[in-house]
């Protein structure tokens, strides 16, 4: 998902929290350039006139001053689409995740997690991975709810454009939004997002991203992609 050389916001008007924050991220990414804002309108001065390469990711405090509840969260997804976001909170409640989800997040980070699991996280949402609270991957039906990481995780394997389409679903874009940049029908992503999701065997797209956290799995460890046109 995120090349060596990124360019990442970090949202949070937790002096401490944001500077700890720092040194992890450029510990893990030496390379990485590290933007960040603390309050609604530093977030909107960084947001304004934004293009899709500007930012490869941005890490979002839940809880930001100047919007209430999850409203931080549909601002940066209405303003920049095309940017993957990691929500950061102290609650990890799972409906509060899956709303988060839902919402177009990849990832949700938990603040209250030990220093190690906070570095073990950030290190996956930096290789391109998934990382969810394990207290939220339980969540679903209960056919869904009762299978081990171990059922689906060998030998499966996707074409090459069934990974662009699921890299972009989990960054939360939509249909049309994949099938602009791909320049196929938004009926031809619906096709392959279908065909994922079986192979997945869940049945929307905030359980495909749950599978991939469950999994602990990355956009390009899904296996050897063939190659596709269509």
């Amino acid at each position: 998902m995120i090349g060596a050389r990124m360019h990442v916001l970090l949202v949070d008007d937790h002096p401490i929290f944001r500077k700890g924050l720092e040194f992890l991220l450029l510990d893990l990414r030496p390379g990485l350039t590290l933007s960040h804002c603390s309050q609604r309108q530093e977030l909107e001065a960084c947001l304004a006139g934004v293009r899709p390469q500007t930012y490869d990711l941005v890490l979002l405090d839940l809880r930001m001053p100047g919007f209430e509840a999850l409203q931080a969260l549909e601002y940066v997804r209405t303003v920049a689409p095309e940017t993957p976001v990691v929500v950061l909170s102290g609650e990890e409640d799972a409906g509060t995740v899956r709303a988060c989800v839902d919402l177009g997040a990849c990832s949700f980070v938990s603040k209250s997690a030990p220093p190690a699991h906070l570095l073990q996280a950030l290190e996956q949402v930096l290789g391109g991975g998934v990382h969810l609270p394990a207290s939220s991957l339980g969540n679903g039906d209960a056919a869904w709810r009762s299978r081990t990481a171990a059922d689906q995780v060998g030998g499966l394997v996707l074409t090459g454009r069934q990974v662009e389409v699921l890299r972009r679903v989990v960054q939360g874009k939509t249909n049309k939004m994949i099938a602009r940049e791909l320049g196929i029908s938004d009926g031809t992503v619906k096709t392959h997002l279908t065909n994922v999701m079986a192979l997945f065997e869940v049945g929307t797209r905030t359980q495909l991203v749950f599978e991939l956290a469950r999994r602990g799995l990355s956009i390009d460890a899904l296996g050897e992609p063939e190659t596709s046109a269509y």
